[in-house]
């Protein structure tokens, strides 16, 4: 039943609160018959996803709401398992380089920058690991887990725990620069968003339906600009949580909330150029002056990113809980809860292509090659990664 995902997906404060959205959302499921994942429907296939070669790195991905991503740099890929593994392989063939056990459970993805990869543990520390055979370079404790991907900038690690504290780290020693508090409300998802790196600013999705725009160097929050507003009679109903990442392109931010909206941020003039409500926790997508998002009951949507017109609305994929749509060509890269991946047009969303990677499901997004962008390569849930490239009839 759906509600368990949503349930995985709840951060608490106190026990009655728990009580509170568990009952309500119990009573969603039970007054409800349409709660099951749709099924797939067959369509005319435009061309067909060819597997290049296929790997697994041991372990699986853990719980719905653990951030596990795959990482690229240069010609090799790394990733990493729940159960403490991670492995850099190359992307032209998924031979290892290397994969080491580190014996801790991990809960977020591995991210490279030209020295190291870093990777959280389940009690709160990150971990950096030396790029070139895997061995540990240094630890940084949090006061709380780790369960959003960090992002690795020219000289620093920055990351958001789950209390809501954003953290800044010397990349070279692990040394802790700075920690900004942010608070977050008494029932919020199980999740943060992933921090985004722009030019002489860091941007932070919170838990209050806000963004923090942080300067780098100082963590001084300038501004707080807010995606949705809390509205509701109940904790569940006022949940507003920030957790996709943004996306950036010509100095506007688009953003979106769980329970809230789509939101146009002209950065330049710090005003909201247009506003959609939606609902999500998936990053936002762009590409051909489109936004693209996921939505928590995985529908599929494009907006004209110059006024936030709906163009079109995939429900074929309706509570498959998707992962977060991946521009791939003039298509996007879709999978879902049983496994599929799913390749759809940027035009109109049309289904154009679907292969089943693995019956463990997908949560993970597409990467698709930094270098040859006609391939991007998926991992599946219980650990095991292939690459693709779509043939066109």
């Amino acid at each position: 039943m759906q509600f368990l995902q949503y349930l995985q997906r709840l951060r608490c404060r106190s026990l009655s609160v728990f009580l509170l959205a568990l009952v309500a959302v119990l009573y969603g499921c039970s007054s409800s018959r349409t709660l099951e994942p749709v099924e797939l429907e067959s369509f005319d296939a435009e061309g067909k996803l060819k597997v290049l070669w296929s790997a697994n790195i041991k372990g699986d991905l853990g719980e719905y709401y653990h951030q596990f991503r795959l990482a690229q740099d240069g010609q090799y890929l790394y990733a990493a398992s729940k159960d403490g593994y991670v492995a850099k392989l190359d992307k032209s063939s998924g031979d290892k380089a290397w994969r080491v056990d580190l014996d801790q459970v991990l809960t977020t993805a591995a991210v490279v920058d030209d020295m190291h990869v870093y990777i959280a543990t389940e009690s709160g520390t990150l971990l950096a690991l030396d790029k070139a055979n895997g061995e540990q370079q240094w630890a940084a404790q949090l006061r709380s887990e780790l369960i959003s991907v960090p992002v690795a900038s020219a000289n620093a690690v920055f990351a958001q725990a789950s209390n809501g504290d954003i953290y800044k780290f010397d990349r070279r020693s692990g040394e802790q620069l700075w920690r900004v508090d942010t608070n977050i409300p008494a029932l919020s998802l199980r999740g943060n968003a992933r921090p985004v790196m722009m030019p002489q600013l860091l941007v932070v999705g919170l838990a209050n339906g806000k963004l923090a725009l942080i300067n780098p160097d100082s963590g001084q929050i300038f501004a707080e600009p807010r995606v949705a507003m809390a509205d509701g009679d109940t904790e569940v109903e006022r949940m507003v949580d920030v957790d996709g990442a943004p996306a950036f392109k010509d100095g506007k931010l688009y953003a979106v909330s769980f329970q809230g909206q789509l939101v146009a941020l002209n950065m330049q003039q710090g005003k909201v150029e247009w506003d959609k409500p939606a609902s999500s926790f998936q990053d936002v997508a762009f590409d051909f002056d489109t936004v693209y998002i996921a939505t928590a009951d995985s529908l599929l949507q494009g907006y004209n990113a110059r006024n936030g017109e709906l163009k079109w609305s995939q429900d074929g994929l309706l509570r498959r809980r998707i992962t977060a749509a991946v521009p791939y060509s003039s298509y996007l890269v879709v999978s879902d809860l049983d496994g599929y991946i799913h390749l759809l047009s940027q035009l109109d969303g049309r289904f154009i292509a679907r292969k089943k990677i693995h019956g463990s499901g997908v949560k993970s997004p597409a990467l698709v090659d930094l270098v040859d962008n006609t391939v991007f390569f998926i991992m599946a849930n219980n650990g095991s990664i292939k690459a693709y490239r779509y043939l066109a009839d």
